[in-house]
């Protein structure tokens, strides 16, 4: 499995992606997090959650078809552009300092009201050396807390392999991911697997100038026992069949929720446990897209319409090929 090119490709993705948002989150957003600034440290990730569900919920269909006993193997490549929304945000919350001791003492048990305009996210800029407590108590000014920067991304990649075998009763079994292998991270091991079907409804009406089917597929995605990222969605897909090419469309609703928990040691405050979920606001998404059909090969490329926009790759062999 060492030597495997393609399966090499597609661990990597993950790995450097969220290696790269977990280390962010320990090495700035962890000062936030320490002093129960959790409303801010949520804010702060969150994007994270609505990237991965926008890559996940990717290149999961090239047609619409669902015909003959056959398999299609294929290594699909998503590009999620991060819009401006997910690079900042404005945070309003009231911070209990509940007597912390990492704090000076005039801020002790101090019930703060904080409230921040466009910060930067985990994914966005330079926070312009802002601080989480910025206030004056007694004519003493008091910043507390440096703002951490983002990663100052405008694009997420995934790699995924991607399977599919039928049909058996009008149906295609769906499968795709990566089996849980250990990183030379601290994150531990990584595995990813998702399943789905995807039933045709043409088969009823056989006259139909389209294919018409329906899909729902579930994924899971594992860091260690940091982060897990759960994925579904169900979709309705219609496409045409040229020659040499295949002109298909879907309607997606999904939805992602995105699970980090872990320990932290501190001088002042050890053994913090952290435990943040975070839900998708990506729910509904309108792909389009074509397929060129050489032979057994099979190359596809779409854009969606979505709040997160995605653009994909797919490259892939069928066996038998489809008839065109």
């Amino acid at each position: 499995m060492k030597n495997n090119f393609l399966f090499r490709i597609a661990l990597a993705t993950v790995v450097v992606f969220v290696s790269a948002t977990m280390t962010v989150a320990q090495t700035a957003a962890v000062d936030l997090i320490q002093k129960s600034a959790l409303q801010y440290a949520g804010g702060y990730v969150n994007p994270v959650g609505n990237m991965l569900s926008a890559v996940f919920n990717s290149g999961q269909y090239h047609t619409a078809e669902v015909s003959g006993l056959h398999i299609y193997a294929s290594l699909q490549v998503t590009g999620a552009l991060v819009p401006d929304a997910e690079k900042t945000f404005s945070p309003s919350f009231y911070l209990q300092t509940d007597n912390n001791a990492a704090l000076p003492l005039e801020l002790r048990n101090k019930n703060l009201f904080i409230s921040k305009k466009d910060v930067p996210t985990i994914l966005g800029g330079d926070a312009g050396g802002a601080y989480l407590i910025d206030t004056i108590i007694n004519n003493q000014h008091y910043q507390f807390g440096q703002l951490p920067p983002g990663i100052n991304q405008s694009y997420i990649p995934l790699v995924v392999p991607h399977v599919e075998i039928g049909s058996f009763f009008n149906t295609e079994l769906l499968l795709r991911g990566i089996p849980s292998v250990a990183t030379n991270t601290k994150l531990g091991s990584i595995g990813f697997y998702g399943i789905g079907l995807r039933h045709s409804l043409s088969a009823y009406v056989p006259l139909l100038p389209v294919d018409v089917s329906v899909m729902v597929m579930y994924q899971h995605l594992n860091v260690g026992d940091v982060a897990t990222l759960t994925a579904w969605n169900l979709a309705a897909l219609v496409s045409r069949d040229l020659p040499l090419i295949t002109i298909y469309a879907g309607v997606q609703l999904e939805q992602a929720r995105l699970h980090l928990q872990y320990t932290f040691t501190d001088a002042a405050l050890p053994l913090q446990p952290v435990d943040l979920t975070f839900n998708s606001s990506n729910n509904m998404r309108v792909t389009v897209g074509a397929t060129i059909k050489l032979l057994i090969l099979y190359i596809n490329g779409q854009i969606t319409i979505a709040p997160i926009k995605t653009i994909g790759l797919g490259i892939g062999l069928r066996i038998p090929p489809s008839l065109f």
